[in-house]
């Protein structure tokens, strides 16, 4: 899956927690929200933010507004991730331990999906394959 495709089909399933979300999907989604997220947070930690550029302002603006919008379709693409490794999608908590629980998901989040159907349905590459 190609990086916009995946942006388009979390955007897509935006508020969809049933199925499961290959490896492609959520790594590509993350590969854009991360990056953001970073700006935004060390922007906001500028103490001369309202000294800057109006263009930078703006720039600032913009990418606060597309990590909110994102931050639903981020919980959503990483619950079907978890299904996609036969995982409940409560696995997501796991995330909110300090220090230590992005680390645990990252891990989880690395091997492929179970091969065929699980309890969360079909695997999401076969059934594009078969398309």
């Amino acid at each position: 899956m190609t990086f916009i495709k995946s942006i388009k089909t979390c955007f897509k399933k935006y508020l969809t927690i049933k199925g499961r979300a290959p490896r492609s999907e959520y790594w590509w989604f993350q590969a854009a929200f991360v990056p953001l997220s970073i700006f935004v947070v060390i922007a906001s930690e500028d103490e001369n933010i309202e000294k800057l550029s109006d263009l930078i302002l703006c720039f600032y603006l913009l990418c606060f507004v597309v990590v909110l919008a994102s931050i639903i379709p981020l919980i959503t693409v990483t619950v079907r991730r978890f299904h996609d490794t036969n995982k409940s999608g409560w696995y997501f908590l796991l995330g909110l331990i300090p220090l230590v629980g992005s680390l645990i998901v990252t891990v989880i989040m690395i091997p492929e999906g179970k091969k065929g159907k699980n309890k969360y349905g079909p695997n999401p590459i076969s059934k594009k394959k078969n398309k």
